[in-house]
């Protein structure tokens, strides 16, 4: 039986190999992942380009900071453990015994999902919502102080987009283009992954520094739009596909 790692392995090594050979261009969603191709492509890697990951800016739209007493962190994703889970969860249950003052949501399924319902089953600071549907979640991102990715693996997550097209503050790991998409830890904030004690004291920092949190989030918005917009996206997809046309 093959676990989905090894698939993902065989299909590299293999057809993917191939398939990249054969391209004329190579898109990547994500700078990270193209500096990984370009590494790795000794046969012309001029080929490569970077097309942002779209997302709909009226369905993700701006919205005023929550001015509330009790700060609520979102997680959005699936519930697996290469999306860091299992070491959030000890941040978070360290968290509940400091603070009563920062809650917990988890919107999203997996195979960790039982796991997490049953420990957290009389904790009412921990919220599991399951499956929500994707026109659901910025009514549960407009609730929440922060949304949350503390992830070992990631691309350019489209979550974060999402979020930070609607200003507000995103907290996320160091890995993949999580960094560029917070401009560093200008327009969000940064902790090493993996890393138990980093995560707690930045949510903490996060909770106590919220003013400063926001101000980070509201200079995101304008870029974040206008770079991940359909319209911004689909103008780079035309070009790519007329330079193409005019190889020919």
């Amino acid at each position: 039986m093959l676990f989905r790692s090894e698939i993902i392995l065989f299909f590299d090594y293999t057809l993917g190999r191939f398939v990249l050979s054969q391209a004329d261009v190579i898109a990547s969603v994500s700078q990270y992942d193209k500096e990984l191709l370009e590494d790795s492509l000794h046969s012309r890697p001029e080929r490569l380009t970077l097309i942002n990951n779209a997302i709909d800016t009226s369905l993700f739209f701006e919205v005023k900071p929550v001015q509330s007493k009790n700060k609520i962190i979102s997680y959005v994703g699936d519930l697996e453990p290469w999306k860091g889970i299992f070491y959030y969860s000890k941040a978070i249950d360290s968290i509940l015994k400091q603070r009563k003052d920062i809650k917990f949501w988890f919107i999203g399924q997996g195979s960790l999902f039982t796991i997490l319902k049953k420990k957290y089953a009389n904790e009412n600071r921990v919220k599991l919502f399951g499956s929500v549907n994707h026109t659901e979640i910025p009514s549960l991102l407009e609730k929440s102080n922060f949304l949350i990715l503390p992830s070992f693996w990631e691309g350019s997550p489209t979550v974060i987009i999402e979020a930070m097209a609607m200003g507000i503050p995103v907290i996320g790991s160091n890995i993949g283009d999580i960094p560029r998409l917070l401009n560093n830890g200008i327009e969000g904030t940064l902790f090493e992954v993996g890393n138990t004690l980093s995560l707690e004291k930045t949510i903490i920092d996060c909770v106590d520094g919220y003013d400063l949190c926001i101000k980070k989030a509201l200079k995101a918005i304008k870029r974040i739009r206008g770079e991940f917009s359909f319209l911004s996206v689909t103008n780079q997809i035309e070009k790519l596909f007329y330079k193409l046309a005019n190889k020919e």
